[in-house]
């Protein structure tokens, strides 16, 4: 799938589906991308859960375009993981964290798009 960056867009070409049907595809895709955030993250706050939305951004007869963003400015970091700067004062959207090691990130866009198209097969 490859790394996100603000979005993903999943683009549904020729598929017979009427663009009403969109609006529901776009809330699932929403659903199972919260699903597939880590057991636990955000508790306190649920900003990250909360930030995240799908809506249908093009519509015709023949099928339409659907995003998917997370819009908490670490989104990204959980998402894609953070590089290791061993030592290194690392400045991160909601302030300042010694880097110790890499985070892998949890990969959780790209889980609930292909949860969501799987659905659709």
């Amino acid at each position: 799938m490859g790394e996100i960056k603000d979005f993903i867009e999943l683009y549904i070409a020729d598929s017979g589906m009427i663009p009403e049907i969109l609006g529901d595809l776009s809330g699932k895709l929403q659903e199972n991308i919260q699903d597939e955030l880590y057991p636990g993250h955000g508790v306190v706050t649920h900003d990250l859960h909360d930030s995240i939305n799908g809506s249908v951004v093009s519509s015709n007869e023949h099928g339409g375009v659907i995003q998917a963003t997370a819009d908490a400015p670490y989104a990204p970091y959980v998402n894609d993981g953070t590089p290791a700067v061993e030592g290194k004062l690392m400045k991160m959207p909601w302030g300042y964290r010694m880097s110790r090691k890499a985070f892998p990130g949890y990969h959780f866009m790209e889980a609930g798009l292909e949860k969501t198209v799987a659905m659709y097969r």
